[in-house]
């Protein structure tokens, strides 16, 4: 049986077959998979990738509408055979695990740590953001260091750091990241900003990550154990509230 078809219309723009050629603004060429993976096969089909598959997802001017599209490869690349294999490996593998019946025999393989090629990229769910809370952002910084002033903390900023708190000698005593997306990606980006952000001070200062609702407790208490404390915000009408500030101040302080 064919695993994946990676076809191509012979003139045109064709959006009924899957695979098409796209140009980047420097002008390389690549093979690009609209996803229909279908078959006939119950559950398989466009809906079945955008959730599994991962690797290399990109933004595409389809004729004036923009979809997203998997990269198959750099069609002059020297790699471009195994970059082909590798995508129809991935779809042969995604419809396999969909086609098992899940049971809790099949649901737990004998040695979870095994290397998994289709488990290398991104999903397509990591390139969903939330524009409007993204528009956000600089509304709930600015609130924030308006709060620290109201508290007696003078706050300051630069282009690598959101926010940070100075103390007498205007020296960082704490660091705010603020992120206005908790999926696991987006928390995952911010801590390590805030860790190589404290990296560059000459003394260490609380590292702080500012986000709109609680964390899972067990990650809110490795983040602690880190050094980590988590900072809520929420919204009266169109300005930010931090409830828990106030006593963050007293132990910066």
């Amino acid at each position: 049986p064919i695993a994946c078809e990676i076809n191509f219309p012979t003139q045109g723009i064709d959006r009924k077959i899957g695979a098409a050629f796209a140009r980047d603004t420097a002008g390389r060429s690549y093979v690009v998979h609209r996803g229909k993976i279908g078959g006939g096969q119950k559950g398989i089909g466009k809906s079945l990738f955008a959730s599994r598959y991962r690797g290399v997802w990109a933004d595409l001017d389809d004729d004036g509408a923009v979809v997203t599209v998997a990269v198959v490869g750099d069609l002059n690349s020297p790699r471009f055979p195994r970059q082909v294999a590798q995508f129809v490996h991935k779809v042969a593998r995604m419809k396999e695990a969909a086609a098992i019946a899940a049971s809790s025999q099949t649901a737990m393989p004998l040695d979870p740590w095994r290397f998994s090629e289709e488990l290398t990229g991104e999903r397509y769910e990591d390139l969903r953001q939330d524009l409007s809370r993204d528009c956000d952002h600089g509304l709930v910084v600015r609130d924030l260091a308006m709060a620290l002033k109201v508290l007696g903390i003078k706050a300051g900023n630069d282009a690598y750091r959101d926010l940070f708190a100075l103390d007498r000698d205007n020296q960082p005593t704490a660091i705010f990241q603020v992120n206005t997306d908790t999926s696991m990606k987006r928390i995952y980006e911010g801590v390590t900003r805030l860790f190589f952000s404290g990296l560059s001070l000459r003394k260490p200062c609380r590292l702080v990550l500012t986000v709109p609702e609680p964390l899972p407790q067990n990650l809110a208490s490795r983040l602690k154990g880190m050094n980590i404390s988590i900072l809520l915000y929420a919204w009266q009408e169109e300005q930010t509230y931090f409830p828990g500030l106030e006593s963050l101040v007293t132990a910066i302080r």
